[in-house]
């Protein structure tokens, strides 16, 4: 089969879980012999918009298309007839049989119409709430406070202080930073950028909202909505949710329960697990453990992944309680300079230090020599990969009791929970682990219900048979 994945990023550059998710499923798919290629978006202010740059990572063919931004108009955001025509040329080019979107972030939700009127079979999986949630899919207000149910007018005052583009001098800087590269080969985007968005997060904070602005992002933000929900029902033929809990909220919505699919997303177990070389804890037998509990935080330094929670949760430990913990943060830095600069503040008040993102095999080690991994989201995660790979190496997961967190660890079993955002009670768990560091270690959990990822891509690699079959007439 020829198979086009679509998502917002890909990695290298950009490796969060649905990144890696979609890089898991084009590598199997090609092992399986079929005709793989992958279509994203990329940011960077030196190319031009809308160029498309053809890359391969790992064997697969990659179609960057270059999205800086350089919106005029809000609904550019979703519905970008510029994305379009780039998209137009990669499927002119690659003649998929399938089209499979894991994200349109970044893109334009008329791709989808496109991919089906090329003749492909079009598939969806939801990999957070984006359908109803305009900012990031999140489910999370600019204010910082989530949002258990959409309310437009509350979208109204989140969307207002929301920076959605570029500036408009933006389009002259790129200009000027494409001459500097191809002079000089120096990128300076990342640097220009980051900068941008320090001043702009700084502008937007705490700007009231007037009524008439209010209304009319709130109506916006519904426009937005009817318009998605319209494409995804009209062009999307199968739709996998990878969490309970988002094909619930996915079919409240009103998505046709005939075309949803809750698939969850399996477990890649490491080949050959790696000794730990001592650069992060000793890898011992947790039996065999002594000393402060190993603590691990592995996820991007956004606030929506709750650094700061943990952060200030350990804080509020006693002595006692902190000398039997010993804490570990890695991930890669999120957009927002500002955030990362006072998690490293904070971190260093309380004597811890912040580390950088981990590939695969250190994420393994570092996992091989854990008694804990904290998953401290302020979001309704959907469905965690590090969970995943944490509960999958035998190590206990304290989490985010919300969402699709708690749906994969069951209290006393596979780890506990604390109620979501709440620092206090995250150091109230915290502490009594740390007191009872034996009863900690001897919480392994084992994953009995967590399906093999080979039994995902299997899952995925049957629809799109079923959906090309039922197009030639089989039975």
């Amino acid at each position: 089969m020829r198979i086009l994945q679509v998502t917002h990023r890909y990695p290298p550059r950009n490796s969060a879980g649905t990144e890696r998710y979609t890089e898991s499923l084009a590598n199997s798919l090609l092992a399986l012999g079929h005709d793989v290629q992958v279509a994203c978006a990329e940011k960077d202010v030196s190319r031009a918009d809308h160029s498309i740059i053809r890359r391969v990572h790992q064997g697969v063919e990659v179609y960057e298309i270059t999205n800086n931004l350089f919106f005029e108009g809000y609904e550019e955001t979703y519905s970008n007839p510029a994305i379009e025509e780039a998209f137009a040329s990669v499927l002119e080019d690659v003649r998929p049989e399938i089209v499979h979107f894991q994200h349109f972030m970044y893109l334009s939700v008329g791709c989808l119409a496109q991919a089906a009127e090329s003749g492909a079979k079009v598939v969806l999986t939801l990999h957070d709430f984006g359908l109803e949630c305009a900012r990031m899919g999140q489910l999370l207000h600019v204010d910082g406070t989530l949002c258990e149910e959409v309310s437009f007018d509350r979208c109204g005052t989140c969307l207002a202080a929301t920076a959605w583009n570029q500036p408009a001098g933006a389009r002259g800087v790129g200009k000027v930073l494409g001459a500097v590269r191809a002079v000089t080969g120096l990128d300076l985007a990342p640097r220009i950028t980051g900068l941008a968005r320090k001043s702009r997060a700084v502008k937007n904070s705490g700007t009231p909202v007037d009524a008439s602005t209010q209304k009319h992002w709130a109506s916006a933000a519904e426009e937005r909505t009817r318009i998605l929900m319209q494409t995804v029902q009209e062009h999307a033929q199968h739709i996998f949710a990878p969490s309970q809990f988002l094909a619930n909220r996915s079919l409240a919505l009103g998505l046709d329960p005939k075309r949803v699919e809750f698939l969850p997303t399996g477990v890649q177990r490491a080949e050959g697990q790696h000794v730990g070389d001592g650069t992060l804890t000793e890898n011992l037998k947790p039996a065999e453990r002594s000393g402060p509990l190993a603590v691990l935080f592995l996820g991007t330094f956004v606030p929506a992944k709750g650094a700061h929670v943990l952060l200030e949760a350990y804080g509020r430990l006693s002595p006692d309680q902190r000398a039997g913990i010993d804490l570990r943060l890695f991930g890669p830095k999120g957009p927002d300079p500002t955030y990362h600069q006072s998690l490293m503040d904070k971190a260093d008040q309380l004597g811890l230090q912040i580390g950088e993102a981990l590939d695969a095999v250190a994420v393994q080690r570092a996992l091989e020599g854990a008694d804990l991994l904290v998953v401290p989201s302020i979001w309704l995660e959907n469905r965690p990969l590090v969970i995943l790979e944490a509960l999958a190496a035998g190590v206990p997961a304290l989490v985010s009791g919300s969402g699709g967190m708690a749906e994969l660890v069951t209290e006393g079993r596979d780890g506990w929970h604390f109620a979501l955002g709440d620092g206090g009670d995250l150091a109230r768990v915290l502490g009594e682990r740390s007191l009872d560091r034996g009863g900690t270690r001897s919480l392994r959990p084992t994953a009995p219900d967590l399906p093999e990822f080979d039994d995902t891509v299997k899952r995925v690699e049957e629809v799109y048979r079923e959906l090309l079959h039922h197009q030639e007439g089989r039975p």
